[in-house]
């Protein structure tokens, strides 16, 4: 029988006789569905989702914890035509005074309000680059 063919593949065993054995399972790249629900499981008791960055994955996190009426959601990106978008979006949502706000990139890590930050893969190493003062944690959504 053929490896191809079978499901299981045949490793020889002390005695000269091959046992069958099951394969490992694959990883699977990461989803935004997934990784929210990974993010909500860790994370959901936070009140507050502070988010640097804007990409697929965040931006899906914003969709998600606002389903959520007691979080608020901190946001702020290094490109602001990327963060206008997303707060012209968002600004059309009911109780959005209340629950979003968009700051500029110094403000969010100089006046921290949060000890748990979101940040965009593309984003991580600039935020490890910025100073820290009140230790806050670093998260990417990828890597949860």
């Amino acid at each position: 029988m053929k490896e191809s063919q079978s499901k299981l593949a045949k490793k020889p065993h002390k005695g000269g006789a091959f046992v069958k054995t099951k394969h490992q399972k694959t990883k699977l790249k990461p989803t935004p569905k997934i990784q929210n629900d990974r993010y909500w499981k860790r994370f959901g008791h936070i009140g507050t989702v502070a988010i640097y960055g804007i990409d697929d994955f965040t931006e899906s996190l914003v969709d998600y914890a606002w389903k959520h009426p007691e979080v608020n959601i901190i946001a702020t990106d290094p490109d602001a035509n990327k963060l206008s978008r997303l707060n012209f979006r968002m600004g059309g949502l009911s109780f959005s005074m209340y629950r979003w706000t968009p700051l500029s990139t110094a403000e969010f890590f100089e006046y921290s309000r949060v000890r748990l930050i979101v940040v965009a893969k593309e984003f991580y190493k600039d935020a490890l680059q910025r100073p820290n003062p009140f230790d806050t944690t670093y998260v990417t959504m990828e890597d949860l």
